[in-house]
């Protein structure tokens, strides 16, 4: 009933399964039933003095020397001991086998590992050149071109910090010629206040718009100087001249004020106390639209606004006009001034007479010190 077991090997070609009595014959083997163990195996078994074990002995198959081992049990209920035999040579086949595949797989993964980390370093060493040539670049003040890499590593982490800082130089770079070509609103955004260069071309063109203000007021005020100074010096001729004729003389001085104003209307009204039970103003010039305006015109002392200029002593601006008081005549039509200017003539507390101006734009400060 064992048989069957024993005619077929357990691990290689040539390891069958035995069965040995005590006198070393094979009870049960698939080739050998009937013969007996080498003598020398037989008697390392009984000297062992134990039930089981591994013996290592030397047997010959077809003329060949073969390295055997031979691993036994006694087995007390058939009194014999039940054992395999293995051929090293086939054992160490199959180690032999595993070792070429080890080292192959080794050889392999060597390989593999040898091109990964190759092409890893190339990108790496390849990014790190870009960087370095970028910050040369930067560092001598050049511009410089951003860098292309996908990695999010730590060197994808120094690129994208470089490309940032290659950015905001440009934009800093694209802020500075603007104001170098005086467009002071030229759009930009520092990185936040520790953003020290940003920051500081912020605060230049601050100072730059400051200072172009400043000028510019400055270049107003002279001009605004310049204006008063030569009118004052043109009405000092015109009142030089004609001083012997009050009509010609008034009609100079209306026209040229009228004209100089950039105004639109004027009079020039004179006290007048022949009568001392009517004293009145009289107009004795009037311009207007660049021709002189023949009317006659008398206003008593306090009333209209030219009277009470004259009484009041004191200069009369407005800028809301009623619609029946004055009106502008041209070549078009009529219309109300925009504004008007009325200045007692006085030396002193002496009144002499009052100017009236009306024109279709406001009256600056410096004009109305002008005309008083």
């Amino acid at each position: 009933s064992l048989k069957p077991f024993f005619n077929q090997n357990a691990y290689y070609k040539s390891d069958f399964p035995c069965l040995i009595d005590n006198s070393g014959q094979y009870l049960l083997h698939v080739f050998k039933e009937g013969q007996r163990i080498p003598s020398t195996l037989l008697q390392q078994i009984k000297t062992s003095h134990s039930n089981r074990g591994v013996i290592s002995y030397t047997d010959y198959n077809e003329g060949q020397k073969q390295n055997m081992l031979f691993y036994y049990k006694y087995i007390d209920s058939y009194k014999a001991y039940i054992g395999i035999g293995l051929n090293k040579a086939e054992v160490l086949e199959g180690i032999s086998l595993n070792r070429t595949i080890l080292i192959i797989i080794v050889i392999l993964a060597s390989l593999i590992l040898f091109f990964a980390i190759n092409f890893t370093l190339k990108q790496i060493i390849r990014a790190i050149d870009k960087i370095n040539v970028a910050v040369k670049s930067l560092s001598i003040g050049k511009s410089a071109n951003k860098i292309e890499y996908k990695n999010n590593d730590e060197i994808g982490q120094i690129v994208n910090s470089t490309n940032s800082l290659i950015d905001s130089l440009k934009d800093k770079a694209d802020f500075a010629n603007e104001i170098g070509k005086n467009n002071l609103d030229a759009g930009f955004n520092t990185l936040g206040d520790q953003d020290l260069l940003g920051n500081s071309l912020l605060n230049m063109r601050q100072s730059l718009k400051q200072a172009n203000s400043e000028e510019a007021k400055r270049k107003q005020e002279d001009e605004l100087r310049n204006w008063t100074t030569s009118g004052l010096a043109k009405f000092g001729e015109i009142l030089r001249q004609n001083n012997n004729n009050l009509n010609k003389l008034a009609d100079n001085v209306i026209q040229n004020l009228v004209n100089y104003l950039d105004a639109n209307q004027g009079g020039l009204f004179i006290y007048n106390d022949d009568d001392p039970e009517k004293v009145h103003l009289e107009l004795i010039s009037a311009f207007a639209y660049n021709r002189k305006k023949f009317i006659e015109k008398r206003i008593p002392l306090g009333e209209g606004l030219v009277g009470t200029c004259a009484v009041e002593k004191e200069t009369i601006y407005l800028k809301e006009i009623p619609t029946d008081y004055i009106r502008i005549t041209s070549g078009l039509g009529e219309a109300v001034p925009t504004s008007l200017l009325i200045v007692p003539l006085k030396l002193e507390d002496s009144i002499f007479g009052a100017i009236e101006i009306a024109s279709f734009k406001e009256f600056s400060v410096n004009e109305i010190e002008f005309v008083e």
